[in-house]
């Protein structure tokens, strides 16, 4: 939420950019890993200290559960970052003259 208030206020800023490189890379690196949490085969058996605590049952009910919520955060998480990284590089007073 701290990033989308954040604009450039020089054109020496809107030109270099600083922090880009940052946000494409974590763009990319969540992107991935959303990616990955799609198309990952979930086995309970990966995590033997939790399957252990909670039993088999409970914790085969708990992960199932929680694996559209790991989706929906990565996806939602990229499409901010993606948000951010096309609108921070505005200059400040273009937005305010647009509102």
């Amino acid at each position: 939420m701290d990033a989308y208030h954040r604009y450039v206020y020089t054109e020496t800023q809107a030109h270099h950019k600083p922090g880009r490189a940052l946000i494409t890379i974590l763009l990319l690196l969540n992107l991935s890993l959303w990616i990955v949490c799609i198309f990952e085969e979930k086995k309970v058996e990966h995590l033997p200290m939790h399957q252990n605590f909670y039993g088999h049952l409970p914790w085969s009910i708990i992960s199932h559960l929680c694996i559209p919520l790991v989706i929906f955060y990565r996806f939602h998480s990229t499409v901010c970052l993606s948000e951010i990284w096309t609108s921070a590089y505005n200059l400040a007073h273009e937005l305010t003259d647009e509102t």
